[in-house]
């Protein structure tokens, strides 16, 4: 097997989003303990995207709210049972509902428009995400998936993710 059959379910960057080129600073070490502790200070412990943003003229601040933070995990786990679920069992309904679960993904994931969703859509999409994991785990572990529970929770999975969507604007 190769490595692309286990990546998850996050989209592909397109060629002109993916960072290829490196610009390495030399710093003492009590500039880079300075910098550091900026990062730290304005909530985001990554360097990079500290000094990426820094450099790109953006507010480095980064830090998500927790309940953004629970929002954007419910997406992945949304994402990759989805992943799942096409991988082992294929068909047409489930890659259509891959490939919009996807796109909600990207438009929510950059930016802060995530903010803007209530707790009672998160909570929402958690719900719905608990039955398409129960359905996942049945798909990998080879066992039979009535067509129509399958479909049903893709309705109510995607109609969980359009919801969230909606709250955050992006839609």
């Amino acid at each position: 097997m190769i490595w692309e059959d286990f990546v998850l379910a996050r989209p592909r960057l397109d060629d002109n989003e993916k960072r290829t080129k490196r610009i390495e600073v030399l710093l003492t070490e009590a500039e880079y303990e300075q910098v550091a502790a900026r990062a730290r200070r304005e909530g985001n412990g990554d360097l990079s995207p500290f000094l990426r943003a820094l450099a790109l003229g953006e507010s480095p601040s980064a830090r998500r709210s927790r309940k953004a933070d629970h929002a954007h995990r419910q997406l992945i786990m949304v994402l990759n049972n989805l992943d799942q679920i096409a991988r082992a069992l294929g068909g047409k309904d489930t890659e259509q509902a891959l490939e919009k679960a996807q796109a909600i993904y990207r438009r929510l994931h950059n930016g802060e428009a995530i903010e803007r969703v209530s707790e009672r859509a998160i909570e929402h999409l958690r719900a719905e995400g608990t039955a398409l994991n129960r359905i996942a785990r049945l798909a990998n572990m080879g066992r039979d998936i009535k067509t129509a529970e399958l479909q049903d929770c893709l309705h109510h999975i995607l109609a969980a993710l359009r919801a969230v969507e909606e709250e955050a604007g992006t839609r």
